[in-house]
């Protein structure tokens, strides 16, 4: 089956209020210079602009931020990680400090603290869908599904379009037996966004299970027609 990325949640400051207290017109224009340079994707220029101003205001904790953000874009995710430690020991209630913290951990291995990161972004802002989606996510691939599921049922409850969450609901479903509860979720997500390959995958695989092989040949070509090619492999076996 195929899960739902991590990286679509990632969260980018791109508006700092320019009427601040405390900065000047160099900070702000450097930061928001840096601000659309990672909007245009050119994050080399993008961390060059964020030295600009940490240079003249060091405890700018935004230009951190966005410092990682444009750094976590070019692969360098240690150095991402330090510059949002960094801004939390200097401000404990930073939520994208901790939140981007844990999305990076989590993409180098790093489960534990990436967990410790959500779980402190979530006490920072309890309505934020994405904390509980990846949340999710981390303890659904240490095979806790039964907690997967609750941060999922939070997360769409919080955002009912959210599909991504709906699909590996679904997936964490599958994994503890109820496949027809994980048809409705990919039917579901399917409902919400009929352009998703993974939606349709899934639901051809379950329906394999549950012997409709008409019906899951009928989702494993739609996936396959959106670009999910590993449906054809299964259509191989199954549908000819």
């Amino acid at each position: 089956m195929k899960k739902a990325s991590m990286k679509y949640f990632i969260a980018i400051i791109l508006i700092f209020t320019l009427h601040s207290n405390g900065y000047t017109q160099s900070e702000k224009k450097y930061y928001t210079t840096a601000a659309a340079k990672i909007k245009s994707r050119d994050y080399k220029s993008a961390i060059n602009e964020c030295n600009k101003v940490l240079e003249i205001k060091p405890n700018f904790d935004d230009a951190y931020i966005l410092r990682a953000i444009a750094k976590k874009e070019l692969g360098d995710l240690i150095g991402a990680i330090a510059d949002y430690t960094t801004v939390t020991q200097r401000n404990p209630n930073h939520f994208y400090a901790f939140y981007n913290r844990g999305l990076s951990r989590s993409e180098i291995g790093q489960t534990k603290e990436a967990l410790e990161d959500f779980n402190r972004a979530i006490i920072i802002n309890p309505k934020h869908t994405g904390s509980f989606y990846n949340r999710g996510l981390l303890k659904s691939n240490a095979g806790d599904e039964m907690a997967a599921i609750l941060d999922y049922n939070i997360a769409i409850n919080l955002d009912p379009n959210n599909f991504r969450a709906i699909v590996n609901r679904g997936q964490s479903k599958y994994k503890l037996g109820d496949k027809r509860g994980a048809i409705l979720d990919f039917s579901k997500a399917i409902e919400i966004n009929p352009e998703a390959p993974m939606a349709y995958y899934n639901r051809g695989l379950t329906k394999i299970d549950l012997n409709d092989l008409d019906g899951a040949c009928l989702d494993l070509s739609k996936a396959g027609e959106l670009g999910f090619m590993q449906a054809y492999d299964y259509i191989k076996e199954h549908c000819n």
